[in-house]
């Protein structure tokens, strides 16, 4: 992250062994208001385009997207909507060019690794979220 020194991504304010500083977001555009005010396609693209400036596995990065904000906000509920994956699927292919399949299969590394987590620290809320987002994708690779 230092590396990319704010540029799309935190900027890092120090950094000492493994543990990193980061500046705080400020500002009043929230990827997780956004999406839970019915604009959920225009926070995924913002996402898609930051993603796309920054290294390493594009699909792990943007496996991220299909739990989210519900992760961070349970009651939000709209990671486990079909209807809301299905378009999610499709603004994340378009946008950032991934090619739909390995995009499924990053989705579901993604979930898997996600519950290992939340097992571990006894959420199970998020256990059930990243299952539910699992399953839709396993569907769809099915298809």
């Amino acid at each position: 992250m230092a590396w990319w020194d704010g540029v799309g991504a935190a900027k890092v304010l120090a950094h000492e062994e493994g543990a990193i500083f980061l500046e705080c977001a400020m500002g009043d555009r929230s990827l997780s208001i956004t999406s839970a005010e019915r604009r959920d396609e225009t926070a995924c693209r913002i996402i898609c385009n930051t993603a796309n400036r920054l290294v390493g596995e594009r699909g792990f990065d943007f496996a991220n997207i299909f739990t989210n904000p519900d992760l961070g906000n349970p009651t939000h509920h709209g990671a486990t909507l079909p209807k809301i994956f299905e378009q999610r699927l499709k603004t994340v292919t378009e946008t950032a060019g991934l090619d739909r399949k390995r995009l499924l299969k990053w989705i579901i590394a993604w979930c898997g690794l996600s519950a290992a987590w939340s097992f571990e620290s006894n959420d199970t809320a998020s256990i059930s979220i990243t299952l539910e987002v699992a399953a839709q994708a396993i569907a769809e690779l099915d298809r």
